[in-house]
């Protein structure tokens, strides 16, 4: 068996082990040539329809008597081009003792996989994954005798204090996605020796420093300086210190380092959770205690895929830009929610653990209440998270301070009335449900900052001043938007709606307005109707005594309640069909999560299910109830 499987990442051989194995071939009188010849995938890849087949014969009767490598195979793991050589490859190469040639599929260990579980069947057996070579990464060890002989090779010389500093960005460069090896040694140390040769020029020999693996500019000042301008920041600035003091400790008395673990940021929206996820990730940098300083910032619903199978690839894609730096999933409750909620937090529970993101770090962050409520749901993945931060809403002296920072910075004067009217509506403000903290008042500020500009667009000011019609235009919409609804004018309808409490059909979109709302106007009748109004509808007629001027104000005063109860029916069975409506769209929805209409035709229920406007998908009541049963 001539063929053979590569897997490895890059830098670990391959191509030089190929070139052995060749030799040996012809050696053992396998080959009646020996060559290797190199080609890439994209060498066998035509341009219109028949040329791929027509190059792959040819470059495998090219091939005959030496070794054919294939590098970065796995790009013809595709359903057109790539699939079309694999089949002539499948065709040709048969694997028996009369072949007069090796056909070698290098590249990395996953997507190799993948092909061969994903194309012609033929492929698994002419390339059997028992007999595969694999590469692994080089060690630590390994790489140090790889960068001293590349030194040699090279003829510089190497202190051993910059040997060390090499040695330490290796170690984080590995924790990275397809780590180099040998050639990340390589191009380190071509790198250094270029900015050695700047500080060196007529020298003999080169000798690498330190600071020539090292980017000075990259090196900054203690990173915690950034939470300065950030308000009620004490006690997360006192735990990243901790934090570090305990890693910088270990890491100066050559003791065991701490776990780092994963965080859950608990807060409001607008109190820093970001900028600190970020501060901690130059942290651990400086620590190296990740590969990169990077942060990569999702949230809970971009997890969450489209359809089935879409959610574990969103995940996995996710991680692997965050390999080797910090995945922040902000309003992480999403996950768990719903079916593919809940299939984007078993990905993540088991990628957790998963020896290929062991140098991720993972931070979820939102809201106290719902992700306490998310955490306690799920004990395994509560059981990853082993450091707590919580971040206080802002109180209204933070609010101000920043305003008035603002209002210096920009040269704005501002009379105390106006700081006392901007204190009320903070303080009005923080008491009502969703305060954004930061977000709100820099919200607020930019919405003064153009009712100031609607104010002086036709009389400019010398001196540039807010008003407290500014401040009273820019907080009254938010204040109002914040505000709770009425009492009077809320509808029996329930606040959270579940799809599968009762019959389906009462879930379509062209469904008359509910009964509710009648209900509602009915009762409101009874509730504004005097006995004296039962007893005048019943008589059917004006009483004696009652003048021609008191029945005309009575009868306007009669037309103005009617018009009343007309208009507060009208709005609920506004509201109520809103709602109604409402509930059709994210039915609709969940619908094309399961089976998304290419065409687009909305969905009309069918029977015991649902069935898109050409008719050709269909989705049953028990596939939504199962998807989507919280």
């Amino acid at each position: 068996m001539l063929n053979r499987l590569f897997l490895g990442n890059p830098g670990t051989g391959k191509t030089t082990c190929a070139t052995l194995y060749g030799k040996l071939l012809k050696e053992l009188r396998f080959l009646s040539n020996g060559e290797v010849l190199m080609k890439s995938a994209s060498d066998f890849i035509g341009q219109y329809v028949g040329e791929s087949q027509t190059k792959t014969v040819a470059l495998l009767e090219l091939a005959r008597g030496k070794v054919l490598v294939i590098d970065e195979a796995y790009n013809l793991d595709d359903k057109l081009w790539g699939k079309q050589v694999l089949d002539v490859i499948v065709e040709k190469v048969q694997n028996t003792g009369t072949d007069d040639i090796a056909v070698l599929l290098l590249g990395y260990e996953k997507p190799m996989l993948a092909m061969l579980r994903d194309q012609n069947p033929g492929l698994a057996r002419r390339f059997p994954r028992e007999h595969a070579f694999v590469f692994e990464d080089y060690s630590p060890i390994e790489l140090l005798e790889i960068f001293h002989f590349t030194c040699k090779k090279h003829q510089v010389e190497c202190s051993h204090a910059a040997s060390e500093v090499a040695m330490e960005l290796l170690t984080q460069q590995k924790a990275m996605s397809n780590f180099g090896n040998a050639g990340a040694v390589n191009t380190m140390i071509t790198t250094a020796m270029a900015k050695a040769s700047l500080r060196v020029q007529g020298a003999d020999a080169v000798s690498l420093e330190p600071h020539d693996f090292v980017d000075a500019t990259a090196v900054e000042d203690d990173p915690l300086s950034r939470l300065d301008k950030l308000y009620r920041m004490e006690s997360i600035k006192a735990s990243l210190t901790s934090l570090r003091n305990a890693f910088q400790v270990a890491q100066s008395e050559g003791s065991v380092l701490p776990t780092v673990g994963h965080f859950v940021f608990r807060g409001s929206p607008g109190t820093g959770k970001t900028t600190v996820a970020r501060v901690m990730a130059t942290i651990l940098f400086q620590l190296g205690l990740i590969a990169v300083d990077h942060v990569e910032e999702t949230s809970g619903l971009d997890m969450t895929g489209e359809y089935l199978g879409h959610t574990k690839k969103r995940v996995e894609e996710k991680l692997q830009a965050a390999k080797g730096g910090v995945l922040f999933i902000d309003e992480a409750y999403e996950l768990g929610v719903g079916h593919f909620g809940q299939e984007a937090m078993t990905s993540l529970v088991a990628a957790m653990t998963d020896p290929e993101y062991a140098g991720v770090v993972v931070i979820v962050a939102g809201y106290p209440v719902e992700m306490d409520t998310m955490l306690n749901g799920n004990v395994g993945l509560k059981s990853r998270f082993t450091r707590f931060f919580d971040f206080p809403d802002w109180l209204t002296e933070n609010c101000m301070t920043w305003f008035t920072h603002m209002a210096q910075k920009h040269n704005f004067e501002v009379d105390s009335a106006v700081f006392e009217m901007l204190e009320s509506q903070f303080d009005a403000l923080r008491q009502l449900p969703g305060f954004g903290n930061g977000r709100d008042v820099k919200r607020i500020w930019d919405e003064m900052l153009t009712c100031r500009s609607d104010r002086v667009v036709q009389s400019p000011e010398t001196i540039k001043t807010l008003t407290e019609s500014d401040v009273a235009l820019a907080c009254d919409a938010m204040l109002r938007a914040r505000k709770p609804p009425t009492p009077g004018l809320q509808t029996n309808a329930p606040r959270n709606y579940d799809p599968f409490e009762g019959k389906m059909e009462d879930f379509q979109a062209n469904s008359a307005p509910p009964t509710t709302t009648k209900m509602v106007y009915q009762q409101t009748q009874k509730q504004v109707q005097t006995p004296d109004e039962k007893k005048e509808e019943k008589a059917d007629g004006r009483d004696e005594g009652v003048t021609d001027e008191q029945w005309a104000e009575l009868e306007a005063a009669k037309e103005a309640h009617e018009q009343k109860l007309e208009r507060m029916r009208r709005e609920l069975e506004a509201e109520a069909l809103r709602i109604e409506l409402e509930k059709a769209r994210a039915l609709q929805e969940k619908i094309r999560q399961i089976c998304p209409c290419p065409a687009g035709f909305q969905w009309h229920q069918v029977g015991g299910g649902w069935r898109c406007g050409g008719g050709s998908h269909y989705v049953s009541d028990a596939q939504l109830k199962s998807q989507f049963s919280i």
